[in-house]
């Protein structure tokens, strides 16, 4: 990919908003205006290239997180670019990576990439995570920011980039059982004006300068032995990140299959697919093979599975006191009734005037209409 610079003013980009927008919808990138800052967007591409419904073009690749300011019309930072799992289909493989003249291995942390830009009508520094301004993790990350790198010059010039690890943002790994501390951790930086983005000791070496946490580096010197280290990882640690010397922009992932494994599991303990597990009754099923994953995420289900089961019950009853206060000499007497109420109770009311017992399972599907 050219400079983005470069290709912003040879597109007009900036020019408008409109032809911002225009140009990402082609390129299948959404782009996110602030509302706490307005006169900022954030560029990243949409789930449909990232699930193989579009295709990758260099734009969007680049866009993972970019953020321009519309109003001066400017670039404020330039992250990294989109890069992939060992495997998959848009990264190298292994012939052609093991063709590279060497590698850095660093630690692969399990947080929420974030990023540091300063913005001129408010005078002030944030951290933006690589999806939107205006998030939750970006405002806690913000608060974290160390004073030290508050300089204008600095963090206009170079976009810093953190993986940010906290407790109340936990993806699968606790961190705190492994004595991270909560904050930023320094994964990457690049110089803005010429797009260069530094190396793995080039991080650390700035890192240790500005007194600032980052990742951990390994020693294995061969491709192979990194993938089979990979597969021995415990789900505490996610895996690796092989940066390429002579190709500063190739990045790859290899992630820990046990860490996968755990991941996906997490990503089904949603309240939504909770509940779906509880309206086909299948939620034995699930607590019986709880033993397959890891002891810190048993009891989040069970209680969560507990829970419903509480509130569904304590809605039954509900109906039922509402009910017993309803005047029952005719349907129309009693609809007139029901239509006084509250609209929750309404059809399970008429269930009940017509002898129909309410299951639970019922009650779970008014639960997760609501949580749509």
């Amino acid at each position: 990919m050219q400079n983005l610079d470069s290709y912003f003013k040879e597109h007009d980009l900036l020019e408008s908003p409109e032809l911002l927008e225009a140009h990402a919808e082609r390129h299948l990138v959404k782009v996110a205006k602030s509302v706490k800052l307005p006169h900022l967007a954030i560029l990243h591409y949409k789930d449909e290239v990232n699930f193989g419904k579009g295709k990758w073009t260099p734009f969007a690749k680049c866009c993972r997180g970019v953020i321009v300011d519309l109003q001066r019309k400017r670039i404020l930072t330039k992250p990294f670019f989109k890069f992939w799992n060992l495997g998959q289909d848009q990264s190298p493989s292994i012939k052609a990576l093991e063709k590279l003249p060497g590698f850095y291995i660093t630690e692969k942390l399990d947080g929420s990439m974030g990023q540091t830009f300063f913005d001129e009508v408010t005078n002030g520094y944030y951290v933006s995570t690589k999806g939107s301004i205006d998030s939750e993790q970006g405002a806690w990350a913000t608060t974290q920011l160390p004073e030290q790198l508050k300089d204008k010059k600095l963090v206009t010039t170079h976009t810093l980039m953190w993986e940010i690890i906290s407790k109340q943002f936990r993806v699968v790994i606790p961190y705190d059982k492994k004595g991270y501390e909560d904050g930023l951790y320094l994964i990457g930086i690049r110089e803005n004006h010429s797009q260069k983005l530094f190396m793995p000791d080039e991080v650390q070496a700035f890192a240790k300068e500005y007194k600032l946490k980052t990742f951990k580096t390994y020693d294995y010197f061969r491709l192979e032995t990194v993938i089979e280290e990979a597969k021995r990882l415990p789900f505490m640690e996610e895996g690796f990140v092989l940066r390429f010397k002579g190709e500063p922009e190739l990045l790859v992932k290899i992630k820990s299959p046990e860490y996968l494994r755990v991941h996906r599991f997490i990503s089904q303990l949603e309240d939504k697919n909770l509940l779906d597990i509880l309206i086909e009754g299948n939620e034995k099923d699930i607590l019986d093979n709880m033993c397959l994953v890891p002891e810190e995420f048993r009891q989040d289900v069970e209680d969560t599975f507990k829970r419903y089961q509480k509130m569904a019950y304590e809605f039954r009853n509900e109906c039922y006191e509402v009910f017993n206060k309803a005047p029952k000499e005719d349907r129309k007497t009693f609809a007139l009734f029901v239509n006084t109420q509250e609209q929750k109770y309404k059809a399970f009311l008429f269930e009940i005037y017509d002898n129909v017992p309410i299951e639970l399972r019922y009650i779970y599907q008014y639960f997760r209409k609501a949580k749509i």
